[in-house]
């Protein structure tokens, strides 16, 4: 009966072995640079601030326009922090992210730039001179179609 038993835990731990294998390709991302906003992109302040002007997208097809400096994002680029201020007196449930100062960082992937708050993938990064968009339906690992897109000017 030992034997058996035995045999029989053997066999199943045999058997798992290849269950729990890791495969390389989903964290090939990993590879690429972590960047922070930094001075020498396109010329941003140590704190520079962005005010959102319209939210659109997600399962119920919200498209939410703001005035300026209701909602801010000022990201600290020597500490890696952002800081989310919200004064909508409307108290909608689209607003983004709650008020508070999160981690982030900028992660560039097959010259791509992509935003991780709090180490969770937001979405893809694009920034220049005058204006941001943060869109979630396009991460490193795939597309998606319910996520939001955040359009930001200075």
């Amino acid at each position: 009966m030992k034997k058996i038993l035995t045999l029989a835990l053997a066999t199943i731990i045999l058997a798992c072995l290849p269950i729990s294998c890791d495969n390389n390709d989903d964290t090939s991302f990993i590879q690429e640079e972590s960047t922070t906003l930094n001075n020498s992109e396109i010329g941003i302040s140590q704190a520079l601030t962005w005010n959102l002007i319209n939210l659109s997208g997600g399962f119920l097809g919200v498209d939410q326009d703001y005035k300026l400096d209701i909602i801010k994002w000022t990201f600290d680029t020597n500490n890696s922090i952002l800081t989310v201020t919200n004064s909508n007196p409307e108290n909608s449930t689209y607003n983004g992210l709650q008020q508070g100062r999160y981690q982030y960082r900028i992660h560039n992937f097959k010259g791509e730039a992509y935003l991780f708050i709090e180490n969770y993938e937001y979405g893809i990064f694009i920034l220049d001179k005058n204006s941001l968009l943060i869109n979630q339906n396009i991460t490193i690992t795939s597309t998606i179609s319910d996520g939001f897109i955040y359009k930001f000017i200075k």
